[in-house]
């Protein structure tokens, strides 16, 4: 049992590696990866759950296959910002591996707390109690990461890493070849119950100039949008920080580290708006 036992021998861990390295060269439908792999190679940890994501335009990572989640958690985490402070963002940017209780990540990461209701859920139907999350590799360079949730893991040993290690480097191979399949899965259309977590740059810009006390009218004028556009991009910054009002959304932002980014954007023009804050082009 992968269960609170020893270490399963390292011929059974080989054969399952080389089973699924040989599944991965037949170019598989990318949404079947990830149950491959949790019910292969990751099955020694009694993974209930994972998710494969690819980093792309060097600022979110975007979900490729994933295994044991609803319809809602998939549509949850289908796009995650890069600058968010969250375990697989952790594992991608600096080419580790991470393991977390899972309850109280819940708790301490702040992406995860304000989807705390979500999470219970989750971690309750699953019956995990640790999050393992690590990187995917190609050449050297994270491209990607994985997480999985477990349940009552075992005792872990320097071995445990080394193996996911190299599954890091075997999704890598696949999740680079050109003829994976994985842009057009991304490309085809997924459920949308719920908003991903990621705000996009004009959605950055727009609550970097809120906590510069611009009004909607001021920032319309400032970035050329519409009133109706600005107000369009506040109702989806709400959906996905789970805010209701603008302070409550700068907040929130700060929190979870979005909002010291710097903006990207080029006013159209020069003028003092009613907050008194003056704009060059």
């Amino acid at each position: 049992s992968p269960l609170n036992g020893s270490t399963p021998a390292r011929p059974m861990r080989l054969e399952s590696l080389a089973q699924f390295t040989q599944y991965l060269t037949s170019m598989p439908d990318p949404q079947k990866v990830s149950s491959a792999l949790a019910r292969g190679p990751l099955s020694i940890f009694g993974a209930r759950a994972l998710r494969i994501m690819i980093a792309l335009d060097d600022d979110r990572l975007v979900l490729v296959s994933d295994h044991g989640h609803s319809e809602e958690e998939s549509s949850r985490y289908r796009e995650i910002s890069l600058h968010l402070d969250v375990p697989l963002t952790h594992s991608y940017r600096e080419g580790r591996i991470l393991r977390m209780d899972a309850r109280q990540a819940v708790v301490d990461v702040p992406a995860y707390a304000m989807d705390k209701r979500l999470w219970d859920e989750m971690l309750t139907r699953l019956g995990a109690t640790t999050m393992i999350s690590a990187p995917i590799v190609s050449d050297g360079a994270a491209i990607g990461a994985y997480s999985m949730l477990v349940a009552d893991l075992r005792a872990w040993e320097d071995v445990d890493d080394a193996y996911l290690t190299v599954i890091s480097a075997t999704l890598g191979l696949w999740m680079s070849h050109s003829h994976n399949g994985i842009s057009e899965s991304l490309d085809a259309p997924h459920p949308t119950l719920d908003a991903s977590l990621r705000l996009t740059k004009r959605q950055v810009t727009i609550l970097h100039l809120i906590d510069h006390g611009r009004s909607n009218e001021a920032i319309g004028a400032a970035l050329g949008y519409s009133l109706s556009t600005v107000k369009a991009e506040m109702q989806a910054i709400h959906r996905t920080l789970r805010t209701h009002d603008r302070s409550s959304a700068v907040a929130r932002a700060y929190e979870l580290g979005i909002l010291p980014l710097q903006p990207e954007f080029r006013p159209i023009s020069t003028q003092v708006d009613a907050g008194g804050v003056r704009n060059s082009s």
